[in-house]
């Protein structure tokens, strides 16, 4: 007797196990991922000139970011070429060079106004647009600087191009002029003026995404690096 009572137990103990194992189900799942990579744009531009002699003559093909040292004459012509590169990859941009000219004030009180555009030949005025006031003349500065703002607005065709299209290679502008000229009516008060003169060359480019114009996106950038 005691003997069935172990095994009915024991049948029992098996069958229990039995149904927790069957009431077990296996659902038909799927799983997905879903990874967002991003990326981050950037902007980068270069700034060069041809590396010249002292008599403004080119030293070959070099190139230069650094800047030149010139000897000058009444009526001679010297090379000076700043040219900007976009470089590979950079995002649509608006770009401008902005020049300063020093002993402005200086060579205006011996010359009177003085048109100081007069200096730099080669401008393409279809691709790089001076900002001059009214009467045409530069911002003059409370330290005796002259500065001008050259937008750069590509190439003149029917669809105007105000800024420069993202490229997969380097994009090099056209030289924002080409070479200076000091006036043959000098004479040697004011070609003393231009005893250490300097011609100071910045160039910036700013992403044109975001912006609905070039003049909202330069607002934007001289907010950024403003004092």
């Amino acid at each position: 007797m005691k003997n069935t009572k172990h095994l009915i137990l024991a049948v029992v103990a098996v069958f229990l196990i039995t149904a927790t194992i069957f009431t077990t189900i296996a659902y038909l799942t799927s799983k997905q991922e879903v990874k967002n990579t991003f990326t981050v744009g950037n902007v980068v531009i270069g700034l060069d000139e041809a590396l010249v002699k002292t008599d403004g003559t080119p030293d070959g093909d070099l190139r230069t970011e650094i800047g030149n040292q010139y000897h000058l004459l009444p009526g001679m012509s010297y090379t000076k070429d700043p040219t900007v590169t976009v470089k590979a990859n950079s995002e649509d941009c608006y770009v401008r060079m902005v020049v300063t000219v020093t002993h402005y004030a200086e060579l205006e009180a011996l010359r009177g106004e003085y048109d100081v555009l007069k200096f730099f030949k080669g401008i393409d005025l279809n691709q790089w647009v001076p900002e001059l006031s009214a009467d045409k003349k530069p911002t003059v500065n409370a330290d005796g600087t002259a500065t001008i703002i050259f937008t750069y607005v590509g190439e003149k065709t029917a669809d105007y191009v105000t800024y420069v299209p993202k490229n997969n290679k380097d994009t090099k502008l056209a030289p924002l002029f080409t070479e200076f000229t000091v006036p043959s009516d000098f004479d040697n008060a004011e070609l003393a003026v231009f005893e250490g003169m300097e011609v100071l060359i910045e160039a910036h480019a700013i992403q044109a995404t975001g912006f609905d114009n070039a003049i909202d996106a330069w607002e934007a950038f001289d907010a950024q690096y403003a004092d």
